[in-house]
């Protein structure tokens, strides 16, 4: 368990460093390109940490992948979006992109019990 510990530690702060070496223009010029390269770097860098995000609030890992993957999708479409705020890159991702979706998913699972029916009291 220690060992676990020390590794997801260690990888956390590896993409911190990768984070920190390539600034918000580097990011956004890379994703522009429409290249695999650009996903690659905003996945090394913040993929991590915005799954550990998103596993705190979905118990199902399978839910979680699949959340993760909407959102790094929406990262990838939204992110002309990101170059006028005035806020760092991984605020941006979060606040405007992986919240929303969270609480999306948060409405959408308060209404629905399974069938696709809406859970209203009449």
């Amino acid at each position: 368990m220690i060992l676990v510990n020390h590794i997801t530690l260690l990888l956390r702060v590896q993409q911190y460093i990768l984070a920190a070496a390539l600034n918000k223009t580097d990011f956004i010029n890379a994703i522009r390109t429409n290249s695999r390269d650009g996903y690659e770097k905003i996945y090394r860098a913040y993929g991590g940490t915005l799954y550990g995000i998103i596993l705190k609030h979905v118990a199902a890992e399978n839910i979680a992948a699949e959340l993760f993957t909407e959102i790094m999708v929406d990262i990838w479409n939204r992110i002309d979006e990101c170059e006028s705020a005035k806020i760092d890159l991984l605020q941006w991702m979060i606040l405007r992109v992986v919240r929303p979706k969270l609480a999306c998913h948060g409405r959408a699972k308060h209404m629905n019990n399974g069938t696709g029916i809406e859970n209203r009291s009449v």
